[in-house]
């Protein structure tokens, strides 16, 4: 799994290590922030999409949201500790490629 190795790689509690706190902080920033935003690009789609066939659909675009984030949340920790945080990726990866299928058909009927 690279995700550990590429942290612990630059892990180093600050004023010990090779880099600084602020350092530490602008690698997290440049590994995090496009992983975040390839996750937040669907939902948007999703609320257009849902505001093109039936705009009472996205109050429950917002629940199912809600709901899914703090399953996940709960889901995610449960597989990890039984599992291991490679089966969360894997199957994170496999949900989140699921909802582009579903968002991209919808898109096409369109």
């Amino acid at each position: 799994m690279p995700s550990p190795l590429l942290f612990s790689r630059f892990y180093c509690a600050p004023g010990r290590g090779v880099f600084s706190l602020k350092d530490l902080i602008l690698i997290s920033l440049l590994v995090i922030s496009p992983i975040g935003f390839l996750m937040g690009i669907p939902f948007p789609w999703g609320i257009r999409i849902a505001n093109e066939i039936n705009k009472n659909l996205i109050p429950w675009a917002f629940c199912a949201n809600c709901c899914a984030s703090v399953m996940g949340s709960i889901m995610a920790v449960i597989v990890a500790m039984s599992f291991g945080f490679s089966v969360v990726f894997i199957f994170a990866g496999a949900v989140y490629l699921v909802g582009l299928g579903v968002v991209w058909g919808l898109m096409e009927k369109r």
